[in-house]
Formats: structure tokens, sequence, C-alpha cells
């Protein structure tokens, strides 16, 4: 007698083996006021089992709204398809069917309305990733840079990738706010409009000032 455990870790060219062994057909009806299918297994030998399995339901499909469209042509200028997925999903936008987005739905979305995947970056624009490596700071840094309105993340989106210009990473104000951390442990002195938050110093600054 062969055990249920080595039948349930063989590979499925075995399974097909032994189900053509014991078993004759199957025949499968569908009752529409149930929902069920209806199975009929006939074993070799002569007997039969009967059993019913509730049909899983399948997302109904929608119309594909021009807003959905539009906003995929706007992303698929600046990222990929895994970013456009992740960007799609955290806005809680679904697929016209109502799933979730993944990399295969993005690329088949695009196909089917003829958009092109460009995924061009713009030249002197920094991501949030870039721009704390380039002004040597941390992401709570950088944020706050952000909210004090120094540097605008030019996100064509919610959740997008962060778009930083390089010539306001370069600009006075910014500089002024980093020498002000380096001295005090603040971005901005006492008195400043924006909310004041203290951050530590960045290790390499530490470094410079030793």
């Amino acid at each position: 007698m062969i055990q249920y455990g080595i039948i349930k870790k063989a590979d499925p060219v075995f399974k097909k083996t032994l189900i053509r062994l014991f078993i004759n057909e199957i025949i499968v009806t569908f009752d529409k006021d149930s929902n069920l299918l209806n199975f009929i297994i006939h074993w070799k030998g002569g007997t039969h089992t009967s059993l019913a399995v509730k049909k899983r339901k399948m997302p109904k499909g929608n119309k594909t709204s021009m807003s959905l469209i539009t906003t995929v042509k706007l992303i698929a200028k600046r990222i990929d398809d895994a970013e456009i997925a992740r960007v799609l999903n955290m806005n809680n936008l679904t697929t016209p069917r109502g799933l979730r987005w993944n990399k295969d739905k993005v690329s088949k979305f695009r196909n089917n309305h003829r958009i092109k995947l460009q995924a061009q970056k713009k030249e002197n624009f920094f991501t949030a990733q870039q721009a704390k490596k380039y002004l040597n700071v941390s992401r709570n840094a950088l944020d706050t840079l952000v909210k004090a309105g120094i540097i605008s993340t030019n996100q064509i989106m919610s959740f997008a990738p962060w778009e930083l210009p390089k010539e306001q990473l370069d600009s006075d104000a910014v500089k002024k706010a980093l020498k002000n951390l380096k001295q005090t442990g603040f971005l901005f002195p006492k008195g400043y409009s924006t909310k004041q938050t203290s951050l530590p110093f960045n290790r390499k600054l530490n470094q410079k000032t030793v």
C-alpha cells in the first residue's frame, strides 16, 4: 500500500501515473442554482464516488477607466513595471477586475492600451537615496528640508519616487541648513518658522569636524 505522505511529496508525473492506474474517468457537471461542481469518479473495478465542490467565484471584468489609463501613461515615463505596480497598489488603485497589481499585470495592461514604457530619468534630478548620498545627510534631515519647502520632491503622484532638483540641493538655503546642522545639531536656528527637528550628525560630517 502506498502511503499518503509519499504520494504528497511525489512529482506531478508520478501522481498522474497513479491516477491513470486507479481511475477510468471523471465526469464533472455544474449546477448554476447551487453554484456547485458535481464530480463522479469512475474507479477501475466498477465502483464510483460522488462529490460536490463549491465553484470559486471569479472577479467580474469592468471597463477600464480613462483615469487609470492616463495615470499609467504618466508614470510609465519615469519608472518600470515593478515600480508602477507598487505605486498603484500604494494608492489603492486596482486592476479593471478589482485585483492588486504586479509586474506582469502592468505589462499586460500597457500592451493592451499601447502604452510605451519609457522609464527615462530626468537629467539633474536625484532620487531620495541619491540626494542623501550627495548631501551626506540622513533621511530624517532630507525629509525636514522637504517639509521646510527648501527642496521640492516633484513626485508624479503619491508614493512615486522623488525627483529632487540638483539646483535646489546646491542652493544657498540648503548649504546654510547643513552648516547649521554640523555646528548645532539642528538644520535651522531657533526662531525659524519651520518646526524644529533635532538631528544626529552624519558620521562623515563628524569626521570632517574632528
